[in-house]
């Protein structure tokens, strides 16, 4: 597979977490005037946020003017642990990425929600990506990358 393939794939995915963080803070009276100021916490590595993570941000930001994006430096392996922590103190992130085979860990302990609309999601990227976020037949996350 091409990394161009690949990458234009992790733009799609990593929009669609962008995407699927705010479900939540998306009211459902769509006559306010003014749409509340809502701050996401990504968690990315100490080199910072990877480019089309970034160019992602950018675009859900622009469509969205009220959200702000703040990144914290937690390493890709650091991340699990983490949001054992932080996920019950309430000061865990909107979206972070994990290794893949710590989903099963990340689900038990219910620091992970489904996959929003993962048919959509599932169609987009390698069959392979899709099946290393499923557990126990649902899907978990958003694929940002494949090694091959």
């Amino acid at each position: 597979m091409n990394k161009k393939v690949l990458k234009g794939g992790a733009i799609i995915a990593a929009t669609l977490m962008l995407g699927a963080a705010v479900v939540g803070c998306n009211g459902k009276d769509k006559g306010s005037a003014k749409k509340e100021a809502v701050t996401l916490t990504v968690w990315e590595s100490l080199s910072g946020p990877d480019e089309f993570i970034k160019q992602a941000g950018e675009a859900y930001t622009a469509k969205n003017p009220n959200v702000t994006i703040k990144f914290v430096n937690v390493e890709l392996g650091d991340s699990s642990g983490q949001i054992a922590l932080d996920g019950p103190a309430g000061v865990g992130p909107d979206l972070f990425a994990a290794p893949h085979d710590k989903l099963g860990e990340l689900v038990s302990s219910g620091h992970v929600l489904p996959t929003v609309d993962a048919a959509s999601v599932k169609s987009q990227v390698l069959g392979a990506c899709s099946t290393a976020l499923t557990y126990n037949g649902t899907m978990y996350g958003y694929p940002v990358s494949a090694e091959t």
